[in-house]
């Protein structure tokens, strides 16, 4: 379940945005917000996973907050209206810099994947091992196209070398 925290004009354009906060809630039936627990309004602390290379996987862990546009979000529906102030009490800085307190990492649009993160947060927990086998497959796919690609690259540049070594002996 994602909730709007606040509305805000920014930059140069003067467009709106929002912010919004993407909590634990995750439900395959419909619900309204008085079948929530209180414990459960609350901000999403994402595991953020980066892999620099195979056998290296970093973690770190933010407050799913986001910046939108505000524009029209077909698809998503509304359930109702709560504090925003109980969901995330922190700052909220139009900024882009994440080093500023309160701000967030912008996103291009609001989707049918806004709340994902509280998917692959369940599915860690409650899913891990078919999770964890999706993880290493799609991890796998990445590194085996990124090694070809690096050695597409390195030949390119070895044929380049190769091109101008023979342009210098021709002249």
């Amino acid at each position: 379940m994602a909730v709007v925290l606040d509305l805000f004009v920014s930059g140069p354009t003067n467009r709106e945005r929002v912010h919004i906060a993407i909590t634990p809630v995750v439900r395959r039936q419909e619900f309204a917000l008085d079948d929530l627990d209180d414990c459960e309004l609350q901000t999403l602390q994402f595991e953020q996973h980066y892999s620099p290379s195979r056998d290296v996987t970093l973690v770190k862990t933010v407050p799913c907050v986001y910046k939108y546009p505000n524009i029209e979000a077909s698809g998503i529906e509304i359930i109702g209206s709560v504090e925003p102030g109980c969901i995330y009490s922190g700052p909220l800085s139009e900024h882009v810099d994440t080093s500023i307190a309160g701000a967030f990492p912008s996103a291009p649009k609001i989707d049918r994947y806004l709340g994902n993160e509280a998917v692959i947060a369940w599915r860690r927990l409650h899913d891990a091992d078919a999770w964890n086998a999706i993880v290493a497959e799609s991890k796998a796919k990445y590194f085996a196209h990124e090694e070809k690609r690096l050695r597409d690259a390195r030949e390119k540049a070895r044929m380049r070398r190769q091109q101008r070594k023979r342009t210098r002996v021709n002249t």
